[in-house]
């Protein structure tokens, strides 16, 4: 029935010079050759794809901690970020990002990272999106203490990639749209 896989006989082991195939390698070879290759590699060390600029920084800023997680560390976090900023260089999406990260993806380092930048670029343009972005709480915060009875987790599983991935659905420039459709 299968042409390819060998078995043992009665207890006796197949000879070693006959190799055992469980799989036919040539039955997808067709779809590699449709699907892109990756064109960079990601902090774990496997192959990824390079984002367009806007939409990594979009991405970092609605997913990046600035804490030591298992493959980033917190330099290389704000080092990322700077680094994108500068390739994307338009002061009003930065200010909807900062936006977009705090209201909707609840993230509090990177909008208040995303407001600095724009301190020293746009001064109008950060008090425009001030309150929006930064929690000023007097007497008190929002982030528990570093305790042995408390586990601040640093970073996200596989699943929450999936679910961004899905949220994405093939079409890489929608995560752009979403953060250019905040108003300020």
């Amino acid at each position: 029935a299968f042409p390819h896989a060998t078995t043992a006989i009665a207890g006796q082991q197949p000879a070693l010079a006959q190799e055992i195939t469980v799989a036919n390698k040539s039955l997808f070879q067709s779809i590699t050759s449709v699907l892109p290759r990756a064109t960079t590699v990601n902090e774990a060390g496997g192959p990824a794809y390079k984002l367009p600029a806007k939409h990594a920084l979009a991405q970092l800023a609605a997913t990046g901690t600035f804490g030591n997680v298992h493959y980033a560390s917190a330099q290389s976090q704000l080092d990322q970020m700077r680094a994108l900023i500068d390739e994307v260089n338009d002061n009003e999406f930065l200010a909807k990002l900062a936006v977009y990260s705090r209201e909707r993806a609840y993230m509090k380092d990177m909008p208040a990272a995303l407001l600095v930048t724009l301190s020293t670029r746009d001064t109008a343009l950060m008090h425009k999106v001030f309150d929006r972005v930064a929690d000023i709480a007097p007497y008190g915060n929002t982030q528990a203490p570093d305790r042995q009875d408390i586990l601040n987790v640093g970073g996200f599983s596989d699943a929450v990639f999936h679910v961004v991935a899905s949220f994405l659905e093939n079409d890489a420039s929608r995560f752009v749209r979403e953060v250019e459709s905040v108003e300020l």
